[in-house]
């Protein structure tokens, strides 16, 4: 479970600084604009909660969904919708590790030199 929750926090980490770097500009001129740290901050979080939250119910809705079939291969079935919320809690936790990074570079960028980022 280790192992999967750090490559699933270094995927989620990728694709959030490859998403920061794709909005540069965009970034920039709202901090030129005088847009303030916590503004930039929330913008990155909130495209990290929809791709993130998406991801958690899709794994969810087919871990539900799946259940059946799991348990006629194995006798023991973990039906717990605890261990479910569980997961799912540490899953939300190593996304919002993942994302403070990105978000904190961003937000933390020279407006001048963002706006004539390539």
């Amino acid at each position: 479970m280790f192992v999967a929750g750090v490559i699933a926090a270094v995927g989620i980490y990728g694709v959030m600084a490859y998403s920061v770097t794709q909005r540069t500009n965009e970034i920039g001129i709202r901090i030129a604009l005088g847009a303030p740290r916590s503004h930039v901050l929330g913008l990155v979080f909130n495209s990290t909660i929809v791709s993130v939250g998406a991801g958690i119910l899709a794994g969810v809705l087919l871990t539900l969904a799946l259940n059946r079939v799991l348990a006629g291969w194995h006798a023991e079935s973990s039906r717990s919708p605890l261990l479910l919320l569980a997961a799912t809690g540490v899953m939300a936790l190593l996304a919002a590790v993942a994302c403070a990074l990105p978000a904190w570079r961003a937000a933390a960028s020279n407006p001048m030199r963002a706006i004539r980022y390539d």
